[in-house]
């Protein structure tokens, strides 16, 4: 294998793999995933409720918020 090389976690272990193949390879899990929660949620008749920009801005927002008031660990 030349260039650059990816270490991908699998279900067998540890791969090193070309570029390509680990995009492809990242990328397939990806799809698996979510595949697999979409099916959990047609299965449990879960609706989807599709959230607007107001509704990410807030919630953004408020992670900042409560962020920069947690007291400092020590």
């Amino acid at each position: 294998m030349s260039g650059n090389r990816a270490c991908i976690l699998g279900g067998g272990g540890i791969h090193i793999v070309g570029d390509a193949e680990a995009i492809t390879n990242t990328a397939a899990a990806t799809v698996r995933e979510m595949a697999a929660l979409f099916c959990d949620a047609l299965r449990s008749g879960v609706e989807y409720a599709d959230p607007d920009i107001a509704s990410n801005e807030e919630r953004y927002r408020q992670r900042v918020l409560n962020t920069l008031t947690r007291p400092p660990d020590h």
